[in-house]
């Protein structure tokens, strides 16, 4: 009997494992102060593996901050005072080759070397690629580890939020890179090799810190990457669209969108005659200006049309809109090399 009650209460981890391996809350009680089915802990440089495991606390409610709700976490308790101490917890069911991570980490102490983040692209325990928080000297790290040794990387500035948060959004495409911490893109970077590894997490000498809200995905297009980080950067624009023709086709339609239900639709007609040659386009409907702009390759050829919705200001004017549409469009440009890119 009592072995039957053990196999009853593993097989609703197992469940979860198999749905998604990182969903914290969905773990039953059995789960707690320990490490998450399917997870690995490891170590490089000096002393043991570090104390991973899953636990309960408080925190604000996304929807009412002044309440307070209980969440799983996954925790890391440093022990180690050495800074040549890696610690890491990696998720040994599978292997990602290109995908889209989002994780929220959080330091909460440490005196050595407080640092904590994602290891990723694991081609073994002592070679992977990681990023993480170093909240001390407010930095954001990207590097990896060659042989078990941390090599010198990029620190680049990097603030946790008031709350000590630190959202993590990071895309890997081929041999490309691409990361953003609480809404700071820091560019495209190449990775030495493609290769498919493991996902996991990672900190530093006596670095205590939570682990949440992790998802893994597939990536989103080029395209879209592109048009989010614009709309991220241009508070005053509401939409953006990309009009091209697509391979096949004839006529130009929506091709990629900050607004998913307008994808493979028929594009506005001012689309055509800008792809044309056209001057940029650009009309003002109650508090919305919406500016058709080309965006061209690195060798100056149309490959498509900015579609920007402008909220509308006291001080704006025609021109304003399209100036700053076309702005826009230049800069989108610079993300595609070539038409191809587009359907990446």
């Amino acid at each position: 009997m009592r072995r039957a009650l053990a196999i009853l209460f593993l097989l609703p981890l197992l469940a979860v494992a198999q749905e998604n391996p990182f969903a914290w809350d969905k773990l039953p009680a059995p789960a707690l102060g320990k490490i998450p089915l399917g997870f690995r802990s490891l170590v490089n440089g000096t002393g043991q593996p570090g104390q991973w495991q899953i636990v309960e606390v408080e925190l604000p409610s996304a929807l009412d901050p002044t309440k307070k709700i209980r969440r799983k976490v996954l925790t890391h308790i440093g022990n180690n005072t050495d800074a040549g101490h890696f610690p890491a917890l990696v998720f040994n069911g599978k292997e990602y080759g290109d995908f889209i991570l989002k994780a929220r980490v959080r330091v909460t102490g440490g005196k050595t070397a407080p640092v904590a983040g994602v290891v990723f692209a694991m081609k073994d325990d002592k070679n992977f690629y990681v990023t993480a928080t170093r909240p001390q000297r407010e930095q954001v790290i990207i590097s990896y580890f060659e042989d078990g040794k941390l090599q010198p990387g990029m620190n680049a500035k990097g603030n946790a939020r008031p709350d000590g948060w630190v959202d993590f959004s990071l895309i890997v495409r081929g041999k490309l890179m691409y990361l953003t911490a609480n809404g700071v893109p820091y560019g495209e970077l190449t990775l030495g090799e493609e290769r498919p590894g493991k996902i996991g997490f990672w900190a530093q000498a006596d670095t205590t810190c939570q682990i949440m809200d992790v998802t893994v995905d597939k990536p989103p297009t080029l395209a879209r990457q592109a048009l989010e980080d614009t709309l991220r950067a241009n508070t005053d624009v509401l939409s953006l669209s990309l009009a091209a023709v697509p391979p096949g086709k004839k006529a130009a339609e929506i091709v990629a969108s900050t607004d998913d239900k307008e994808i493979g639709k028929p594009a506005p007609e001012e689309v055509a005659k800008v792809l044309g040659g056209a001057e940029p386009a650009v009309s003002v409907t109650g508090e919305i200006a919406r500016v058709a702009a080309p965006v061209r390759d690195v060798n100056g050829a149309i490959i498509a049309i900015a579609i920007v919705q402008i909220k509308t200001s006291a001080f704006g004017s025609q021109a304003r809109y399209r100036a700053h549409g076309i702005s826009i469009g230049n800069k989108l440009g610079e993300r595609f090399s070539s038409a191809a890119k587009l359907f990446e």
